[in-house]
């Protein structure tokens, strides 16, 4: 879209410069999609700026000429033109000097080296850095009119953080239990923002700082650190409630992240979707909180399935989370194997927050699955 419209702009500054020049712009698709885009299309065309759709093969100099070489692919005519100027429009590209910032400031960046926003729809100018904010092409190639919506709104945010005098920090942060550390750094080399540091062999975390997500914790061997109001001694009970009663078959427990797929799961109940009431949803903050423990402590207790879900792969909240589930989770599916249970009695899942028909949709799945397998334990009894 970016790309498009500037090309669109530039022509028409030289129809208007050198309104006797001929100018032309091939493209694949044009997309005009913004506010007022498509009348800015057409009125390039009322200029005489005429537009070609296919791309360029061959760009030729012959005696001193510029000779560009097409297919008119809405005419299906192969073209040659001479030409005094060729302009290629490139993509945008992101700063070799943000790399320098982005250390600095510890941002995550994309793939392509833009930085990364904490999610692309519901906060957009936010990063996994509190307190840091992003607009325009900072996130990747914006249009102006783009660039001074996320400006505003990145320059409220902060605002609203100055205005207070004080901030606020999240209830549930990672705290340390001195007694059961021994220093391995585990949790130091897990968390992708810097807040856990190891000296003198115990760690320590930056608590104002710590978004919470968990990863630490649930690779931490010994139990030494923990998420307030998410403690392994909180979810493990809620495993306990969630099983107590065995009367529904098959009996799954579901580990959701709280911002993606615990929402589609509310999400799904708000529509008035219809699944299985089969389900126990147990909420964490994200699905790298998730012990591999949990998922067997839940079979142990009588579970017939386990279910972890979360956001989808590239827009978790906490960057990493769902990464490191997903390395966690694909050694306990072999564990699992290796114990004699059935691979299918498992399964992860990545939701987006407005995806509750999905949701519904792998819940009921999962429930005919299980009873075509049976309760847990049978394929044990038939070796």
């Amino acid at each position: 879209k970016v790309c498009c419209m500037a090309s669109i702009k530039n022509a028409m500054k030289l129809a208007e410069k050198y309104p006797d020049a001929r100018i032309s712009i091939h493209y694949i698709d044009i997309r005009a999609g913004g506010e007022m885009y498509e009348e800015y299309y057409k009125r390039a065309q009322e200029l005489g700026v005429s537009f070609i759709r296919g791309r360029v093969a061959e760009v030729e100099e012959s005696d001193g000429k510029t000779i560009i070489h097409y297919e008119d692919t809405l005419s299906g005519e192969k073209c040659s033109d001479i030409t005094d100027l060729v302009v290629l429009a490139i993509g945008m590209e992101a700063d070799k000097d943000s790399r320098q910032i982005g250390k600095m400031l510890n941002l995550s960046t994309r793939p392509d080296r833009f930085f990364q926003s904490a999610h692309p729809k519901m906060r957009p100018v936010e990063t996994h850095t509190k307190g840091i904010f992003i607009a325009g092409c900072a996130s990747g190639p914006k249009e102006i009119q783009v660039s001074i919506e996320q400006g505003s709104a990145a320059a409220a945010k902060a605002l609203s953080l100055l205005y207070k005098g004080e901030i606020d920090i999240e209830p549930a942060s990672a705290y340390v239990i001195p007694d059961l550390c021994d220093g391995c750094g585990i949790c130091e080399k897990i968390c992708d923002f810097g807040r856990i540091k190891v000296t003198d062999r115990k760690a320590s975390v930056d608590e104002v700082a710590c978004r919470g997500c968990g990863a630490c914790t649930a690779a931490c061997p010994n139990g030494a650190i923990q998420i307030r109001n998410y403690t392994d001694e909180q979810i493990l009970s809620q495993i306990t409630e969630a099983t107590k009663e065995g009367s529904e078959f098959p009996l799954i427990v579901g580990f959701l992240c709280h911002w993606c797929s615990y929402a589609a799961a509310d999400l799904a109940g708000s529509l008035r979707i219809q699944y299985p009431t089969n389900i126990r949803n147990i909420r964490v903050l994200c699905a790298g909180r998730i012990n591999p423990s949990f998922v067997l402590e839940a079979l142990r207790r009588g579970a017939d399935g386990v279910l972890v879900s979360g956001c989808r792969l590239g827009e978790c909240h906490y960057t990493i989370g769902n990464i490191c589930a997903v390395q966690r989770m694909n050694v306990l599916g072999k564990i699992l194997v290796d114990l004699g249970f059935d691979e299918r009695r498992f399964r992860v899942a990545w939701i987006a927050a407005s995806e509750g028909l999905k949701f519904a949709g792998i819940v009921e799945d999962f429930v005919k699955q299980l009873k075509e397998i049976g309760p847990i334990g049978s394929e044990l009894k038939q070796e």
